[in-house]
């Protein structure tokens, strides 16, 4: 297993450094034709344009030649190789460095067989293993002198790991020196690191470096924990490898490389190793790799330069991964910290970033990384610091925060991260198992809990932070914000909804019978109720505000309301315990009726500016046309069936009162849909009157079939009369009121109009 590690390694450093040399290659190969396309681009217009003095006029004045121009598939093709190059590239490059790096594993490799075999002494090695190192870096430096500057790149590689090891061996396994001189020595190999990177200005040899360094604890371990001896020597090397990053920053693949050797040398050492006892100095070094990275994140903030996107990305990973490591080791034991230690994490940033802003303009990447980075923090400290709905309430709050400060100091990434933090506040909200549903409600007071304060909370958070947005006029900024009024609509609607309902759940504990049914009908009309007035102040605010969001909420949840109230309003339940006209569904459905009828009214000036409130307002129209027809209908029949049923032993009588329900059923729905032919007549309203005809054909097809068939010869005489005054009154009504169907003016005293009417159709004779 070790050796599979350990060859993984090695082909993955073989990989880095072709691919780093290749790209190189690849850049310079770019450049160089690209100077070669304007050298060959400005060449003909220059000898073209200004003729020589000691050409004869006659060639001056005659045109121009142009010469050929090269194709552009022909000048963008880049020269291959020769076999000659090829084989210099190998041979003189890639083979010198296998051979470094085969070198620095035949020492490791000698070092541990022989600290296995006993073959010589412990300080023998050591010195074998410095000297070997001392001597590939004077050869480096000799061969270098002498024009064999890549062999040199390779022996200052091999030395320097050579080096890394033996002071490493020195200390942690033989404890030849005491732990201060072994600090000193991996300063200076370290410092002799970062001088003949800098100085071979050659990335393969900091690679080569790297490498060696990062296999030293590997090749070595004898399977013994010694934390402040690892760590101690992993900081050092990352203190060496970042700083030659602050010197040659184009090679940026050092710190993503030191990165992830670092941490994982920490994670594989805190999964095999680690104790509670160690949580003290495992939490120093935490902090100091944090800090090395971060503090490279500083610099950057220092410098005028702006950092790559690699540099960005490990700056925001650097933050999480020391997170996950400080809440692996704080959270078990001390859990009710780790929310301080996590928002104080958070305000190193933010005030890292305002003393940075101080004199000097910060980059929007830079300041994008600081700034989110906190605030993220932030949310997370509060996640673990509360629970349920009060980590709800808390994100809420934060939400605000944010886009207040997004809007003082006009920054808008901040807006979507404060919509974003609401967003959690909503997903946590219904991930709650008692967010529907309370299972001690017993105990739950009315309006007065943890639920209802999350819910408010929900609410004008949604509300402050769209508001906080009315200045964004990109297309994403009105996407965030009406979905930010739709969750304050929401939230309201959630509140009574839940409330109510946990009132009616209260009340129908210890019922039973009709009792219970009676309440949990009352329950729905109540419900459909109290939906129809929330849509009341939602609409009249979006109306007036103009805020669409809340226009649509208030449209959809009538819609649902009506719905539900026609549901079950047909029939009461129980019966025996229905009211005539004094009960909870006229009330309901009259309230129902009302609030929809003040939708069609509220709607009607808005058609130009939202096309789509003229089907919300033929909606509404026709809700209170079926909520009324409901009301009607239901009172007829839950009348005559309460009779009915307390006429249960004498079947004459039950037989009579039927056909008088359906005779009275019949005449209902002939005078309502008079009454509606009325009513759009005098309004001017063809909806209405579209739908008295849809009535008329309703009860016109029950007293043919029905009626005819079923009822009593003197019910259905009474029958046939009312339904043929009613059409004859209509068809009157449709002749004298003609010029409000088809829109002229009336006619005068002597029957005649402003303009000639258009053909009546029902006046045509027949052939």
């Amino acid at each position: 297993m070790f050796l599979i590690s350990f060859l993984s390694i090695v082909v993955l450093i073989l990989v880095i450094i072709l691919l780093s040399r290749v790209n190189v290659l690849t850049m310079r190969v770019r450049a160089l034709q690209e100077r070669v396309d304007r050298l060959e681009g400005r060449a003909p217009s220059s000898v073209a344009a200004t003729p020589s003095a000691e050409q004869p006029r006659s060639l001056a004045n005659a045109p121009s030649v142009q010469a050929p121009q090269v194709p552009p598939a022909v000048r963008e093709r880049k020269p291959s190789r020769t076999r000659e190059e090829w084989e210099a590239l190998i041979g003189g490059k890639v083979l010198n460095r296998i051979g470094a790096l085969a070198l620095i594993i035949a020492v490791g490799l000698f070092l541990k067989y022989a600290f296995d075999q006993q073959l010589i002494s412990e300080t023998v090695r050591v010195l074998i293993g410095a000297l070997v190192g001392i001597l590939a870096l004077f050869g480096a430096y000799r061969t270098r002198r002498r024009g064999f500057e890549i062999f040199a790149q390779g022996l200052v590689g091999a030395g320097i790991a050579i080096l890394y090891l033996s002071v490493y061996s020195s200390f942690n396994f033989y404890q030849l020196v005491p732990q201060w001189i072994a600090f000193v020595l991996m300063g200076l190999v370290t410092g002799v690191t970062l001088i003949h990177g800098v100085h071979y200005n050659s990335l393969a040899v900091a690679l080569l470096g790297w490498a060696g360094g990062f296999l030293t604890p590997i090749m070595l371990s004898t399977g013994q924990a010694n934390e402040i001896g690892l760590f101690s020597y992993i900081a050092i090397l990352d203190v060496g490898l970042l700083g030659i990053l602050l010197v040659r920053t184009r090679w940026w693949v050092l710190e993503p490389l030191t990165f992830a050797a670092t941490w994982l040398l920490y994670a594989a050492w805190y999964v095999e190793e680690y104790v509670s006892g160690d949580l003290l100095v495992t939490l120093f070094f935490v902090l100091l790799f944090w800090g090395l990275f971060f503090g490279l994140d500083v610099l950057r903030l220092s410098r005028e330069s702006k950092p790559q996107e690699i540099g960005i990305a490990l700056g925001v990973t650097n933050a999480l991964v020391a997170f996950l490591a400080l809440h692996a080791l704080i959270d078990p034991d001390y859990h009710a910290w780790m929310g301080t230690v996590t928002l104080f994490f958070g305000s190193v940033y933010a005030m890292t970033f305002l003393a940075a802003r101080v004199g000097r303009q910060i980059g929007k990447r830079q300041e994008m990384q600081f700034v989110l980075t906190s605030i993220a923090l932030a949310v997370v400290a509060a996640g673990i610091q509360f629970s349920d709905f009060g980590t709800v309430v808390v994100w809420s709050l934060l939400s605000i925060g944010v886009a207040w400060g997004s809007r003082r100091w006009e920054r808008e990434y901040a807006f979507y991260a404060s919509a974003i933090i609401l967003g959690l506040a909503f997903v946590k909200f219904f991930g709650e198992q008692s967010a529907l549903r309370v299972p001690e409600f017993e105990e739950l007071q009315f309006l007065f809990n943890m639920r209802s304060l999350a819910l408010v909370s929900l609410f004008g958070a949604s509300l402050m932070v769209a508001l906080f947005m009315a200045s964004g006029r990109g297309k994403m900024a009105r996407t965030v914000r009406s979905f930010l009024y739709y969750g304050a609509a929401l939230s309201v609607l959630m509140l009574l909804s839940l409330e109510l309902n946990d009132v009616f759940r209260r009340q129908l504990v210890g019922l039973s019978g009709d009792d219970w049914r009676h309440a949990a009908y009352a329950h729905v009309h109540t419900f459909a109720v109290m939906m129809a007035l929330y849509t009341v102040p939602i609409l009249w605010v979006g109306v007036r505000k103009r805020i669409h969001p809340f226009i649509v909420s208030g449209a959809v949840v009538l819609l649902l309301a009506a719905l539900l109230g026609v549901a079950r309003g047909f029939l009461y339940d129980p019966v025996e315990l229905y009211t005539p006209l004094l009960n909870v569904r006229v009330i309901g459905l009259l309230i129902l009726a009302v609030t929809g009828a003040w939708h069609a009214r509220t709607l009607g000036p808005l058609q130009k500016e939202f096309r789509w409130t003229g089907g919300a307002q033929l909606t509404a129209r026709l809700l209170v046309v079926g909520v009324l027809f409901t009301l009607l209908t239901g009172e007829v029949l839950d009348y005559y069936g309460q009779h009915i049923h307390l006429a249960a032993g004498d079947p004459q009588t039950q037989d009579q009162l039927g056909n008088m329900r359906q005779l009275a059923i019949s005449g209902i729905w002939v005078l309502y849909s008079a009454a509606l032919m009325a009513f759009g007549l005098w309004k001017q309203i063809r909806a209405i009157r579209v739908a008295a005809f849809v009535l008329f054909g309703v009860s016109i097809l029950k007293i043919f079939v029905y009626d005819l068939s079923f009822l009593e010869t003197l019910y259905r005489i009474f029958s046939f009369i009312a339904l043929g005054v009613v059409l004859l009154t209509v068809s009157y009504a449709y002749q004298k009121f003609r010029h409000i169907v088809f829109g002229v003016a009336p006619a005068g005293p002597g029957g005649e109009s402003g303009q000639e009417p258009p053909r009546d159709p029902s006046a045509e004779k027949e052939d």
